[in-house]
């Protein structure tokens, strides 16, 4: 894996949180759509970033309860500005990511040591 910066880290996960708290269980309005747009672009106007975070959804909603949320939270990403040809990669990253989370925790942590 490439070093990056910390910076984009965070922005991507202030992104994903922006995006899943105007995600509903159903299609946006025309205002709510521009409301959750202007919030996304107000965090940053970097397309890859867009990318990754809605494919992290995707990829980590994939097969869940929370598919269609976080799908819907992908698709504010998308109308944002996210480049589409990057989400393929991230998405698979987010299922990489959701199958590790569902391995059990060894019984000194990750670590070795002790929680």
């Amino acid at each position: 894996m490439f070093e990056r910066p910390d910076s984009d880290l965070i922005t991507v996960a202030q992104l994903s949180g922006a995006a899943l708290r105007h995600a509903r269980w159903r299609d946006l309005t025309r205002d709510e759509l521009a409301e959750a747009v202007a919030e996304l672009r107000s965090i940053t106007r970097r397309g890859d970033l867009f990318a990754e975070a809605a494919g992290i959804l995707r990829g980590f909603g994939a097969g869940t309860v929370c598919e269609v949320l976080d799908g819907n939270a992908a698709r504010l990403l998308i109308a944002a500005g996210a480049e589409e040809s990057a989400i393929g990669g991230w998405a698979a990253e987010g299922r990489r990511r959701l199958e590790r989370s569902r391995l059990p925790v060894p019984r000194h942590g990750w670590r070795g040591a002790s929680c």
